[in-house]
């Protein structure tokens, strides 16, 4: 995967004019590829990674099948989803087509039918015939009143009777495994604290 500083150079010059690149050879080649990739991509946006990637293998013949999905996610990264950008586009692209029949229809007495029945698509489209979700009053959560505790029963547990035995056992058979470590105790400052 390219350096981020690299990524960034390629999301500041994706759309610059080749006199304004001042990369290297092989940067150049790379940011010519994703210009290509993004093109293709904007054409057919339903394109899948894998479309993505036999295009990729067709058109650049020299490149491996791991370095094409190493820029594969490169170009995710540096355009986003095209299919969600895509997708917004449609919904405008439909809500705006059924009001222009609407605007046609509503002065047609006889095609009244067709104009209640793109009414109604253009409200079962929107959602608009499920109710709105009520607002989450943030105000009314409280939070949840935790107290430390070093009780094991608290997580169903049973307590141990010589806790005190097993940790004593414990610390003897690990105890050559223990490093000392030099501290010393600081006082809290006036202005840190």
């Amino acid at each position: 995967m390219s350096k981020p500083a690299t990524l960034e150079k390629f999301r500041q010059h994706l759309f610059s004019d080749h006199s304004e690149l001042k990369l290297s050879d092989s940067e150049h080649a790379k940011l010519i590829r994703y210009r290509d990739i993004y093109a293709q991509w904007l054409e057919t946006p339903a394109m899948t990674k894998a479309q993505l990637r036999d295009y990729m293998l067709n058109n650049y013949p020299g490149m491996s099948q791991s370095q094409i999905y190493r820029e594969l996610n490169e170009i995710y990264i540096l355009l986003g989803n095209v299919q969600n950008a895509s997708r917004a586009h449609i919904q405008f692209i439909v809500n705006e087509t059924l009001i222009k029949v609407i605007d046609d229809l509503k002065n047609d007495k006889k095609r009244y039918k067709e104009l209640v029945l793109a009414v109604d698509k253009l409200g079962k489209y929107n959602m608009l015939n499920r109710e709105a979700p009520e607002p989450v009053d943030w105000r009314e959560m409280v939070d949840f009143e935790i107290e430390p505790t070093s009780d094991p029963r608290v997580m169903g547990a049973k307590k141990m009777k010589n806790l005190e035995e097993v940790k004593a056992k414990l610390y003897k058979k690990f105890a050559d495994e223990i490093d000392d470590v030099e501290y010393e105790d600081m006082e809290p400052d006036a202005e840190n604290s």
